[in-house]
């Protein structure tokens, strides 16, 4: 059983609740307390809490980066043109105000274009805070942390150590720094590109990439066979051979 089952059954219940509490208090806004702003704040958090258990990946999928971005603008859109029909729907000599929502409907005693107009502005409203939450929340926790060189080597020697164990003989390792990627992968656009080179059976090739593959560090491997002859074995800092030819040179 999954050990985060429970949590995903809750929040399978409590998200639309969520949402639809926060349609409430933007509907009840134009009546009492509420309003666009706490109902964008909290069907963002609907999704938000959707993204904390079942991962961000899952998020954007069911709510893609660019609906975000379009619906930013879209509130914005909707706020301000509603400003500018109110200018060119009253009547003649009339002054002309921005965001007079009596132009909007000609019953004046029921203030009826005042319901109108604040329903509109608050959909905007609803839809620019929401957006602009989770546009905040995706930047911030769909960033990938670099991995310090130090912990680059650490995973280094821990994959030389394991083809020593498995019969082979390690030739070579070098770190060639960090570059900028082809392509983006998972989010990384720049990689720490490291070569390890071996002389072994090829049974060790399976057991090194399903290491590689489980990693979470490793973004991307390629193993080559080369042809002809091998380059001499480079005395790696840190094993044996490099101790004793340091005990060698000092004596």
């Amino acid at each position: 059983m999954s050990p985060h089952l429970i949590l995903r059954v809750v929040s399978k219940l409590l998200i639309p609740m969520i949402v639809v509490f926060g349609f409430y208090v933007q509907f009840h806004g134009d009546f009492g307390p509420g309003g666009g702003f706490q109902a964008g704040v909290i069907i963002a958090v609907a999704v938000i809490l959707y993204a904390l258990i079942f991962g961000m990946e899952e998020a954007r999928r069911a709510v893609p980066p660019a609906v975000v971005r379009y619906g930013a603008a879209l509130g914005v859109l909707i706020y301000a043109s509603v400003g500018v029909a109110t200018l060119f729907m009253n009547g003649a000599g009339e002054p002309l105000n921005f965001l007079d929502y009596d132009a909007l409907h000609p019953d004046q005693g029921q203030h009826t274009g005042q319901h109108y107009g604040i329903l509109l502005v608050e959909l905007g409203v609803l839809t620019t805070v929401a957006s602009v939450m989770l546009a905040i929340f995706y930047a911030f926790a769909g960033r990938v942390p670099d991995i310090p060189e130090e912990e680059v080597e650490s995973h280094l020697l821990k994959y030389r150590d394991m083809l020593v164990e498995t019969g082979a003989e390690v030739l070579d390792n070098q770190m060639r720094g960090k570059r900028r990627l082809a392509y983006p992968i998972n989010k990384h656009k720049e990689g720490i590109y490291v070569q390890l080179s071996h002389n072994g059976d090829g049974q060790q090739v399976a057991v090194l990439e399903k290491a590689m593959r489980l990693s979470e560090d490793v973004i991307r491997y390629l193993t080559v066979k080369q042809e002809g002859p091998l380059p001499a074995p480079r005395v790696v800092p840190g094993t044996e051979a490099a101790q004793q030819e340091q005990s060698a040179t000092a004596s």
